[in-house]
């Protein structure tokens, strides 16, 4: 069964967190622009396997959170299609102060 988690980080370093984040899994995680993901962004993998995607908490359209429920939460990570949400949350949160899973749907 596949899985999407949202993680939130306080902190707006967007570097500090790609850094932390590819520290903890162990990936290398691509820079990215578009104005859908809130301008700069890293991602790693595409559409249909798992896949990250780590960006700011902003929709620079509206200038409003793009997850308005989460607004505190100035630096978003998203894992998406991942069949190990447990392991990937275990190694995230153990490994990476102040960062918090917000939400785990199934697709």
């Amino acid at each position: 069964m596949e899985i999407c988690d949202l993680y939130g980080f306080t902190t707006d370093n967007l570097e500090a967190a790609r850094t932390e984040i590819e520290h903890a899994l162990g990936i290398r995680l691509a820079a990215h622009e578009s104005l859908y993901h809130g301008g700069d962004y890293y991602r790693l993998g595409s559409l249909g396997e798992e896949h990250f995607i780590l960006q700011r908490n902003i929709d620079l359209i509206d200038n409003e959170p793009l997850e308005s429920e989460f607004s505190e939460k100035k630096v978003l990570l998203y894992v998406n299609e991942t069949g190990r949400p447990e392991e990937l949350e275990q190694l995230l949160t153990t490994k990476i102060h102040g960062l918090q899973l917000l939400r785990r749907h199934k697709l």
